[in-house]
Formats: structure tokens, sequence, C-alpha cells
């Protein structure tokens, strides 16, 4: 029978682990990283205002990418600067302005620009959407092995956004020529574009895609309206959905292996801002229409 352990040992082992606990923790800069933190950052906002801002922040966030590519750092820390500045509630552009300074071994920073979206989680759709891809990206596997990290990251939910089901409900309440059950989707302050095209009508300016962009639940009502089948009077255009849509962050889609059927419409493509966690606003909806005699 082995003799037993002497209890100062057990309390030396114990005191141990916590000094390394402390100790050999990460910190959240490399002591070697080059770049400056800035002395301040672009703030935070839940909501796009105005939501053409949003236009706006991802165009100049796609440049500062390209910028990246050509291996030209300072300007697309300009870019990403700029683009969190015009749009504060970009969560693309707090994203790769992020992974641009965590992976240069400036962590802190990262970790600054993902507070407020922490703190306004529970009610922010496109925060949890943010933070749920930070978790999962690569630029950030330092920052989640701090306890900073580990905090910000802690807790949260453990399934993504309801893309899916949004587009779903979105599109049977098109497909029905419903405007009360689409009136949700439709944010006073967003938005949306609608986006039509007819490749096969004889008028070339109808073969391109023709964009609208519009506000409100007046003009979404009319859109439903459209495709009012089950009221003669309506004189609705039948809505065609090709199965079940495939989802990324922000749109879905509807793959039609043949083009829409004459005096038919096929549902293209529904695009959403999440504005809570279990609410989106329409952001965009696109439409292919079959020729029709008009």
């Amino acid at each position: 029978m082995p003799a037993p352990t002497p209890p100062h040992i057990h309390v030396f082992a114990w005191a141990l682990a916590c000094i390394c606990t402390v100790a050999c923790r990460p910190g959240l800069d490399d002591a070697t990283a080059t770049l400056a933190v800035p002395r301040s950052l672009p703030p935070f906002a839940a909501l796009p205002q105005p939501a053409a801002t949003l236009q706006r922040s991802q165009e100049l966030t796609a440049e500062a990418r390209e910028a990246l590519r050509s291996g030209q750092e300072t300007q697309a820390l300009q870019g990403l600067t700029l683009a969190l500045t015009t749009c504060p509630a970009d969560p693309d552009a707090r994203l790769e302005l992020a992974r641009f300074f965590a992976t240069r071994g400036r962590s802190s920073v990262a970790l600054e620009l993902f507070k407020p979206v922490r703190a306004a989680l529970a009610s922010c759709g496109a925060c949890q959407d943010l933070l749920q891809r930070a978790a999962e990206d690569p630029a950030f596997f330092h920052l989640r092995k701090t306890d900073e990290g580990a905090a910000l990251f802690a807790g949260l939910p453990k399934h993504p956004l309801p893309w899916k089901k949004w587009a779903t409900d979105a599109a049977a309440a098109l497909q029905a020529g419903d405007p009360a059950r689409l009136l949700p989707f439709i944010h006073s302050e967003f938005p949306y574009d609608l986006l039509r095209s007819c490749p096969a009508c004889k008028n070339p300016a109808a073969q391109q895609v023709q964009r609208r962009t519009l506000t409100g639940p007046l003009a979404a009502g009319k859109i439903a309206q459209r495709f009012d089948t089950a009221h003669p009077e309506a004189r609705g255009v039948p809505l065609d959905l090709a199965g079940e849509p495939t989802c990324t962050a922000g749109c879905c889609d509807w793959q039609a292996s043949a083009p829409p059927a004459e005096k038919r419409v096929q549902l293209q493509r529904l695009c959403f801002w999440p504005v809570t966690p279990g609410r989106a606003a329409l952001t965009a909806i696109a439409l292919r229409y079959g020729p029709t005699d008009e």
C-alpha cells in the first residue's frame, strides 16, 4: 500500500496550479507586434442610420479587402476604419477591422471592437451573427485563449440566426399574396430593393435587372398583392418557388432549373437585416418574370 501523500504536497500542487493559471495565460497582445494601437476606434450602432450608409460601408470594405490582397496594408487599414466610421452598424466592416488587428498581434484592439457588440447581444440580431462568426474565425484563435476573449465569447447562442425560416416565411407570404404576413419583415427605417428582370421579354430593357429602392409597409403590401391569385379582382400573377432555399449570412436563394413560364414569376432571392435575434427586416427581393402580353 503506497504511503499517503503529505498534506503540504497537495497544498504546493494547488498553489502551483493557481500560479500557472495566472502567469501562463496568454496576454492579449504580442510583445513583438509593431502595429500601433489606435488612440480611438469607430463608434458602435445596432442599426444603420441612415440605412444608405450601409451600402457605402460595404463598398469601402470591399475596396479594403482588395487592398489587402495587393499587400497595401496601410491603405486597407484606412479603408476599413473609414468603412466602420461611415456605418458603425456594419458587421462585416467591424469583423474585418478586428481581424486586421488580431492577425497582427493586437488582439486588444479586436477586443475593444467587439465589446459593444457583446453588450448589445440580447437585443441585436446582427451582433449575435457577428460574434458567432468571430467565435469560429481562426483569426481570433489567440483572443479566444485569453481570459478576456473567453469571457467575450462565453454563453453565445448555440444556433445561428434563423435565416432559412425568415426566408421561408417571407416567401410564403409573397406567394400567398398576403400583405399582412409580409409586414413583419418590413422595418419602417429600412429601405429594401426590388430587383426584377424578364430574360425572355422582347423589350431589351426588361431583360436587364431593374432595381427600385422602396420603403415602408405600403409599397411592400403592393408587392405582395401582385401575387394574389386567390381573388380574381386582384389579377395576381402566380409566384413560383424552386424548392428549398439555400441560405448564407444575410440572403437566401432559390435555384430554378428552368426559366419562368409565361405569365408567371420566380422568386430568386430574399435578403435580410437581423434587427433582433428573432426578427429580420427585408433588404432585397429579387424576382424573375416570365414573358407577358404587356
